[in-house]
């Protein structure tokens, strides 16, 4: 009996820790960033659009998170932001991946489009999200500092390079963090 509490109290210890470190999107928030995406003709990045090499980084790194193309945290001054990387649908064997900002997801959304990755080489199986903690963030090609005064998050092109893009108070900045 005993054994059994402590072993489900550190189960629920680590869960609890791992789900505010990666920031776990909750159904009803998932659904409606969906939604509002479908709207506009696109479907969010999927665990399954991930090649093998990618998928399986994601899984060791991200074993919590079921998604690969949705973030949500405290990006800005909104009280909930999601970051959502999108296919859009006519373009699907294409792969063509965009970047969007909704963001208060949890009052009345606002959508914004980052980013489109129209003219990346890579493909969209070789792309997902990961959360950046606010604080110093240094960029790769000088080692420049920037202060993130809130949560940010960083695109992952999966062995190409990265970028993290962070709000600062009037807009949405975006620093090369690897290459």
């Amino acid at each position: 009996m005993i054994v059994h509490v402590l072993f489900s109290f550190a189960i629920t210890m680590l869960t609890s820790e791992a789900a505010d470190e990666h920031k776990l999107v909750p159904a009803i928030e998932f659904k409606r960033v969906a939604a509002i995406l479908a709207e506009r003709g696109y479907r969010l990045v999927r665990l399954n659009d991930l090649n093998k090499l990618a998928r399986d980084e994601f899984h060791h790194t991200y074993p919590f998170r079921s998604s690969p193309g949705l973030l949500c945290g405290h990006f800005s001054v909104a009280s909930q932001d999601c970051a959502a990387l999108a296919i859009r649908k006519e373009h699907e064997e294409k792969g063509i991946v965009a970047l969007f900002v909704v963001r208060g997801v949890d009052k009345k959304p606002s959508t914004l489009l980052l980013e489109d990755y129209t003219d990346w080489d890579g493909r969209k199986d070789h792309i997902f999200l990961e959360f950046r903690k606010q604080g110093a963030l240094r960029d790769s090609a000088g080692g420049h500092v920037k202060q993130m005064h809130f949560d940010g998050f960083e695109v992952v092109f999966f062995e190409q390079g990265s970028r993290v893009y962070y709000w600062d108070h009037s807009r949405w900045h975006t620093v090369q963090t690897s290459d």
